[in-house]
């Protein structure tokens, strides 16, 4: 059961979202709630075309980009995630890599409750697809399901099997309960 007035106010942060920001085109997502009385959240994703430097002696890039380049990735993600959240829009991503990954912390007395490395807030990441025309089809679907359903365009992880147990809330009930 979700919250009817959160609902209405998600959809009025959504319409009032530009297009793009500083020529960072905006994905809008949902992070589903593990908690069936709390709604899910709205997360927005920060995509562009990779700038590739220029190669000397040109002073400017000669070949078109084949990579998107994300911030504010959210801080459970995974290549596999990822991987399938581009896939849904189009071309199937060659390469995955999410920069500034950190190892969890284990202590011997408390039980773990993060499973895998996680982003920091704010993390980055590159896709690289087999050709420049690939991110130009991801870019163009973005912004066609961006004017069609005035919203958010996917929910984070549906599609993805996790080959992982849940993370967060979850686990910790998991935890506790063994």
């Amino acid at each position: 059961m979700t919250n009817p007035k959160s609902s209405n106010r998600q959809k009025t942060q959504l319409s009032s979202l530009p297009d793009a920001i500083q020529n960072f085109i905006l994905l809008p997502i949902t992070l589903p709630s593990p908690i069936p009385t709390v709604s899910s959240a709205l997360h927005i994703i920060y995509l562009r075309k990779h700038e590739e430097p220029p190669v000397p002696p040109a002073i400017t890039s000669t070949e078109p980009s084949r990579t998107l380049f994300l911030v504010n990735i959210p801080v459970d993600s995974t290549k596999e995630i990822l991987r399938g959240l581009f896939a849904s829009l189009g071309p199937r991503p060659e390469e995955v890599r999410i920069h500034g990954q950190t190892e969890t912390v284990k202590e011997d007395d408390l039980p773990t409750i993060w499973d895998r490395r996680l982003c920091p807030g704010g993390g980055t990441a590159h896709i690289t697809f087999t050709s420049p025309k690939d991110v130009d089809v991801i870019l163009k679907a973005i912004s066609k399901e961006r004017r069609t359903h005035k919203g958010v365009i996917r929910e984070w992880g549906i599609g993805v099997d996790y080959p992982f147990s849940s993370l967060g809330f979850p686990r910790s009930i998991v935890c506790f309960l063994n």
